[in-house]
């Protein structure tokens, strides 16, 4: 992967390069906290009863951004050097738009409807999605599907997660 201009006009330069990183860092982070403005914790889930095994609230907004940023280097990482119309290419990243479509559901099912079966139903249609777009990825370039695999972790987690805050609550 060459990052020094090669004097051809169809090669980005490194600064093309790293301004499209900078794109995918502000779409993703743009996109992905957008929802959890409109809605956020309220009264109804601080009262549920949780799970034991999960991270401190203070760790969430560091936990995001992590996840965020290793989504948007796995994007930027996997369209790196490869031809524009690349049917690859364009497979791995509507695979990847339609499973990040699925996580814009999260806070308002899980905040705004209170609703955390709806979200482990969501959640678990987003694991096929994730392995299919890790898979595309992953035919591409390596290292941008291993980016992927907090992403998948998360999401896994969240599903058990929630099917438990479900469980606890029902009733």
């Amino acid at each position: 992967m060459p990052l020094s201009h090669t004097g051809d006009p169809d090669v980005p330069t490194l600064s093309e390069r790293l301004m499209a990183l900078a794109g995918w860092v502000l779409l993703l982070y743009a996109l992905g906290t957008l929802p959890f403005l409109v809605v956020s914790p309220g009264p109804d889930y601080i009262a549920l009863h949780k799970p034991a095994l999960r991270p401190p609230l203070s760790w969430y907004p560091q936990i995001w951004a992590g996840l965020y940023l290793s989504q948007a280097l796995a994007l930027w990482l996997m369209r790196l050097d490869v031809e524009t119309g690349d049917p690859r290419t364009r497979r791995a990243t509507v695979l990847f738009a339609v499973q990040y479509a699925l996580h814009l559901l999260w806070a308002p099912l899980l905040f705004g409807l209170n609703a955390p079966l709806a979200l482990a139903v969501c959640l678990g249609a987003m694991l096929p999605l994730m392995l299919a777009t890790l898979v595309a990825f992953a035919r591409i370039r390596v290292l941008s599907a291993l980016l992927l695999l907090p992403w998948l972790c998360w999401v896994g987690y969240g599903l058990w997660f929630y099917l438990m805050l479900w469980r606890m609550n029902a009733g």
